[in-house]
């Protein structure tokens, strides 16, 4: 775990420690965009667990290649999620519970289709999921260029029967998660517990959900990381950190907020009495002094 003295932090450190974090985090964007420049790259499989910022990784990734003269092309593995009254009617079929987080969700065949079309530089139709009707409901036709590069984005992205349908050679693989912990003399935060904080704040500030339902689903979302995620980490080419050493000092307010007001009696207590302990800890900062561009915006706004 990380380790720093956070006890009466200055304004002035506290600007500090952000462009510190920063500069780190934009060094490792570099290098993978370096890596992706090469001339025989054409795709880029960005994946990693929940609440790893790699929204935020994908368009700093496009930023940094279009300087070099590289077009990149965001495509989203969601998109190829098949019906779920197909997934329902499967499970029923086969006895088996509804599993929406296995590749078995996933229309490989359609996959397979769009990137060999995007391969040969022909006109290729991208499905759309929608996620609350739980169906495709349209294609958008997307026109390649030569010198264009196609980034899958995704948990899924990386899954090895996903990645098998690309040529290797053409692809560069990249996993970004957050990295280590953070120790303090009151206590510690795991990647985990970091990317728990993230997910709360974001789920309220932009999804309308509560802290106490974000908390129930957790156990389930941990669950399918390290069957479906983690495994496959060790198969990327690059792993980039998100994890910012300000960052409880950013989330502290709004987390505090959400976990204060959740009930005594909750089943999760003991682990949101255990975070707030630990978050008190930390001076606070204004999320206004993070850059526009910071990982952290994904979660704080």
């Amino acid at each position: 775990m990380a380790s720093f003295s956070f006890a009466f932090l200055s304004e002035k450190a506290k600007k500090e420690l952000i462009v510190d974090c920063e500069e780190r985090f934009f060094t490792g964007l570099q290098a993978a965009a370096r890596e992706a420049a090469r001339e025989n790259l054409k795709f880029i499989a960005l994946s990693g667990p929940t609440c790893s910022g790699k929204t935020t990784t994908a368009k700093r990734l496009t930023e940094e290649l279009k300087k070099v003269g590289r077009e990149v092309v965001t495509v989203s593995v969601d998109d190829f999620f098949l019906n779920r009254s197909e997934l329902f009617a499967r499970a029923e079929r086969e006895g088996i519970p509804l599993d929406m987080d296995s590749v078995k969700a996933i229309d490989l065949a359609l996959l397979q289709e769009v990137i060999r079309s995007l391969l040969l530089c022909l006109p290729t139709e991208i499905p759309h999921f929608d996620f609350s009707e739980g169906k495709r409901t349209g294609f958008s036709l997307l026109t390649p260029h030569k010198e264009d590069i196609y980034l899958f984005e995704g948990i899924q992205a990386i899954y090895p029967e996903v990645t098998s349908l690309f040529d290797r050679e053409a692809l560069l693989k990249i996993f970004i998660s957050v990295g280590e912990g953070i120790e303090t003399p009151w206590g510690g935060l795991s990647p985990c517990d970091l990317r728990l904080l993230r997910r709360l704040v974001r789920d309220s500030k932009f999804r309308g959900t509560g802290a106490g339902v974000t908390f129930g689903n957790w156990a389930g979302v941990r669950a399918n990381e390290e069957e479906n995620i983690e495994p496959y980490r060790g198969s990327c080419d690059l792993f980039l950190d998100s994890g910012m050493l300000y960052e409880p000092c950013v989330m502290r307010e709004p987390a505090l907020s959400l976990l204060e007001g959740l009930p005594a009696e909750s089943p999760h207590a003991k682990k949101v009495e255990a975070l707030c302990e630990i978050l008190r800890g930390f001076p606070a900062i204004d999320p206004s002094l993070l850059p526009a561009d910071s990982v952290m915006r994904e979660f704080v706004g």
